[in-house]
């Protein structure tokens, strides 16, 4: 291969890697955005959303860590192509690059718990899901912690990790190691680090195991709810939409390998380190997907819709000081449920609405503003003699759903039947 084409392959690797960069966290803050509206809209705005708000910054800071790497050490070149840089250019990149690496386990840590607080929300009683969950999120936390601090000091003494060239430098000079840095076939440097590519690879394994068992634990979750096949297949791809991140992780896994392969000996060339800015960005965007239930429901009303609100025989009509509007009814929703229906059915019922609404607690076709049926205990007369019942807002139990409905009742005077 030619100088030049040599040359021309590494200048478009390098233009190939600001793309990458950039693209993926435009797409992030677009679908980020659209979250927080979505629960805004819905009145849900909870703790996972300030979760991935705290990821989504993050982010936008490892993006700037990413690209001022590319460009102070001129990744996606050949290292034939790239001119010798001067001591303190190599000091700044690997500035750049300590801050993508410390910020990138957290990023996905807090990506993940806030897919646990989300699923969380949902409020599934049984054992094995809140304890695998509750678990889940402290391994998280563990495994956030432990990459950092082992990221951070992986190197005696502290200062070696970021002035490496430096130092190296001076203890070759001192030794009187010649211009490669080699003293009788040993290289000289300037402190000691721990295996960083045995410390990449584990962290990136451990980071697979941790996409695995949260995805798993939806499945569980949506396995014994009484809904329509076709249904809880859409309903578990939306939660485990974070399979494509599994993917994307195994492939990081891959490229780590090679990367730090000894055999590899032209590590710059490429655009394989980009993969951990678009992981966490398609992490974060992949935790927003199942949130945003409440903007799918003002663009496409019928998305994921249970078929209740299908045209019945039989509708009743509430009014409020607010608005009026037809509500179909059929006998299922017509009839009181008992003390012991509540108690045998509440929380089956709550966790199917739950997960299948994706919007934690305001039932299937309703927006969050429709639970409000008036002010409390106001009451309406008409002008033709006609008796209406008080209309006193029903609140939601904290440990159920209900739809709330408040209609008229006409009553009739007993001499009125008579004639």
């Amino acid at each position: 291969m030619s100088d030049s084409s040599s040359l021309a392959e590494s200048k478009r690797a390098h233009t190939s890697a600001y793309v990458v960069i950039l693209i993926f966290p435009i797409l992030a803050t677009i679908v980020v955005w659209m979250r927080i509206v979505s629960k805004h809209l819905s009145r849900l705005l909870g703790s996972d959303d300030i979760v991935i708000l705290i990821a989504w910054v993050l982010a936008v800071g490892q993006t700037y860590a990413v690209w001022m790497y590319t460009k102070v050490t001129m990744q996606g070149y050949h290292v034939a192509d790239i001119p010798k840089m001067s001591i303190e250019r190599q000091i700044l990149g690997q500035r750049y690059n300590l801050a993508n690496q410390l910020l990138y386990h957290p990023i996905l840590s807090i990506v993940k718990m806030s897919v646990i607080l989300f699923l969380l929300r949902i409020d599934d009683k049984r054992r094995r899901v809140d304890w695998s969950l509750k678990g889940l999120f402290v391994f998280n936390v563990l495994l956030m912690v432990s990459t950092f601090f082992a990221d951070l000091f992986q190197c005696t003494p502290w200062r070696y990790t970021i002035d490496y060239p430096a130092m190296d430098l001076e203890a070759q000079k001192a030794a009187g190691a010649d211009e490669d840095g080699m003293l009788n076939g040993k290289a000289i440097k300037g402190g000691h680090c721990i295996d960083q590519a045995g410390f990449f690879l584990a962290a990136a394994g451990l980071a697979v195991l941790t996409d695995v068992l949260i995805l798993i634990i939806p499945m569980i979750m949506v396995k014994d709810l009484q809904m329509r096949k076709q249904k809880k297949i859409v309903v578990w791809a939306i939660l485990s939409i974070g399979w494509v991140v599994a993917a994307v992780s195994v492939a990081r896994f891959g490229i780590y390998v090679h990367r730090f392969s000894p055999k590899n000996k032209d590590r710059s060339y490429g655009i394989g380190y980009t993969i951990s800015g678009v992981e966490i960005n398609l992490a974060i965007i992949a935790a927003c997907a199942p949130a945003m239930n409440g903007l799918t429901r003002r663009v496409m009303p019928n998305f994921l819709s249970s078929g209740r609100s299908k045209s019945y025989s039989k509708k009743k009509s509430y009014s409020s000081r607010y608005n009026s509007r037809s509500i179909p009814l059929n006998s299922r929703e017509q009839r009181r449920p008992s003390v012991m229906d509540h108690q045998n059915s509440c929380t089956d019922k709550e966790r199917e609405y739950r997960i299948q609404n994706m919007s934690l607690g305001v039932p299937d076709g309703w927006d969050s503003e429709e639970r409000i049926v008036g002010p409390p205990e106001s009451t309406k007369s008409s002008n033709d003699g006609e008796n209406d019942m008080p209309l006193t807002p029903v609140f939601p139990p904290e440990d159920g759903i209900i739809r709330t409905v408040n209609y008229t009742v006409r009553v009739q005077n007993s001499t009125e039947l008579r004639h």
